[in-house]
């Protein structure tokens, strides 16, 4: 076999390396695009979803304030009548509420820090 023959083989075959190559690079690329692409959308959707409770728990909040001030003022009621009973079911009832109420808006202010974060 010439020498110029064994040479053209080389290149042809170098060339034939170098296609299957690129196909793999290309495939790798492709892979990574889909993938990445697929962690975004979910993560779009995640954020979204926080968002939402965020929101979620933070009015929560306003219904523990209206329990709160309901139970004080029945609470007051309840001593006006001497119902002793009565005087310490709101009390228990209203620092439930009031301890809820402050744990909720913990938790919103969290959940959006951190989503805000990402």
């Amino acid at each position: 076999m010439s020498t110029e023959k064994r040479i053209l083989e080389y290149q042809s075959e170098r060339i034939n390396l170098s296609s299957d190559k690129e196909k793999v690079e290309l495939g790798l690329i492709d892979d990574v695009e889909k993938i990445l692409d697929n962690a975004n959308s979910k993560r779009r959707r995640l954020e979204s979803l926080g968002k939402k409770l965020s929101n979620d728990f933070n009015e929560l909040t306003s219904d523990y304030a209206r329990a709160f001030q309901l139970s004080k003022q029945a609470e007051n009621k309840a001593k006006e009548l001497g119902a002793d009973d009565l005087v310490k079911l709101f009390g228990n009832r209203g620092d439930e509420a009031k301890d809820y109420q402050n744990i909720v808006g913990k938790v919103s202010n969290k959940i959006e820090s951190a989503i805000n974060s990402i």
